[in-house]
């Protein structure tokens, strides 16, 4: 209420507040600066078998005024240090102004695996390709502090994100002189979720839920490939075949959608994906 009546239109009305939820706007910024990055790797690689490869890498990635937008929950948090992030709207409420910035530095680091074996047989030929990321560390710093805050495997309020500690996929597949099939699973370990508040069922009173796990989200494909002719080839997919239905969370990705976290799971349920592709 404080923020609302200090903002005035250009009539010089008084702001006031919405019954309903925030309006949020964005845009560009003319003052951005460049991003900066350090970037350094160190990796191993070999060969235990002619038919096998394993290979392990070491990254690290440190970015200096990084371009992003301030989360409104960090906003909604503490409104009077982000007192520039209101705004009033077309009808005289009180909105959320979130454009882009540079907004400190974000260092992450992490190990790579990647494992990928293949070998003849009378069937055609076989092949296993595993490749997996082991975050080691994932933190950002903002303007307005010189403290970093991670969101290594738990909701960061200050950024509106989290990433799981590990993710991985594995494919195994046979392919023979006109056709390839596979079979792949793909994993995303869990994280701790964002802070919500909720009604217990109970005591009908509104409580914060903190600390809520997002179970790990696991999905299998499996995709065919026939290569007609040269200049004509058929493909077919189907994507999280046993049709599992993402992880309930409230570590948002999108404004519109509630209770899901679609960067690391996926609201679609089975899907087929059919291409043709023709050359001339």
């Amino acid at each position: 209420m404080a923020l609302a009546a200090s903002l005035k239109n250009q009539q010089g009305q008084v702001g006031r507040c919405s019954k309903t939820a925030f309006d949020f706007y964005g845009n560009g910024n003319p003052d951005l600066q460049a991003e900066k990055s350090q970037q350094g790797s160190l990796g191993i690689a070999f060969m235990p078998h002619t038919n096998l490869r394993v290979s392990m890498d070491y990254w690290r990635v440190k970015i200096h005024d990084a371009i992003e937008t301030v989360s409104d929950a960090a906003v909604l948090q503490n409104p009077n240090a982000h007192q520039g992030n209101f705004i009033l709207n077309s009808s005289n409420n009180l909105a959320m102004y979130l454009p882009l910035t540079n907004i400190g530095e974000i260092v992450k680091s992490g190990i790579d695996l990647e494992a990928q074996w293949r070998t003849p047989s009378d069937w055609g030929r076989l092949g296993f390709h595993a490749q997996g990321t082991y975050m080691l560390n994932s933190k950002h710093s903002q303007a307005t502090t010189s403290a970093y805050s991670s969101d290594l495997g738990r909701f960061n309020v200050d950024t509106g994100t989290v990433i799981p500690r590990f993710k991985s996929r594995m494919t195994a597949s046979i392919t023979q002189s006109e056709w390839t099939g596979s079979l792949s699973v793909n994993y995303v370990a869990s994280y701790t979720d964002a802070d919500i508040n909720a009604t217990n069922l109970e005591t009908l009173k509104i409580e914060t839920v903190s600390g809520r796990k997002v179970p790990s989200f696991t999905t299998w494909d499996a995709t065919a490939h026939y290569a007609m002719t040269r200049q004509m080839d058929f493909r077919i997919a189907v994507l999280n075949i046993m049709n599992q239905e993402a992880p309930l969370s409230f570590a948002q990705t999108s404004k519109q959608i509630f209770g899901a976290n679609t960067v690391n799971s996926n609201l679609w349920g089975r899907t087929i994906q059919i291409g043709m592709t023709v050359r001339f």
